[in-house]
């Protein structure tokens, strides 16, 4: 599955769906209709996606890091997260930056002493802000880094 993906992509701020269990056919069509790259790790969708002129990426069964640091390098996107650019990690949605009392009793309190930033996802409402989590995921852009400066 390629739904870690698909998150990794969002928080670099990339317009991306992730379609559970859909099939091949359907796969093709929506890369097609909406002008979107395929990103697949099935060898056989990947040979009709070219067939049909999708621009697609064949993954390997690798780390997540080594998954995006591919993906970055094949189409030259940016290398670390943004929390300005972001998009939703669930949903996909624009997130749009709001002030600290428009998440007043939505955050844990902790969380709405101790930060001031905050965004919210204009399509499902999920709030965002750059807490403890935020070390691991540039810790995750950190190794992808590594790999794109010194194995691809």
């Amino acid at each position: 599955m390629l739904g870690h993906i698909s998150m990794w992509l969002r928080l670099l701020g990339y317009d991306t769906l992730f379609e559970i269990d859909a099939d091949d056919t359907y796969l093709l069509e929506l890369a097609m209709k909406t002008e979107r790259i395929l990103i697949t790790r099935d060898v056989e969708l990947s040979k009709r996606a070219k067939q049909r002129n999708i621009k697609v990426i064949l993954l390997d069964n690798i780390s997540h890091e080594r998954q995006i640091a591919i993906i970055i390098n094949e189409l030259n996107l940016r290398r670390f997260p943004d929390p300005e650019h972001s998009r939703c990690v669930h949903c996909n949605g624009i997130l749009e930056k709001v002030k600290k009392e428009y998440v007043l009793n939505r955050v844990p309190s902790k969380v709405y002493e101790y930060h001031d930033t905050f965004w919210v996802c204009t399509s499902c409402n999920q709030v965002y802000y750059v807490g403890k989590h935020w070390k691991n995921i540039m810790k995750f852009f950190e190794s992808v880094n590594y790999i794109l400066k010194n194995e691809l």
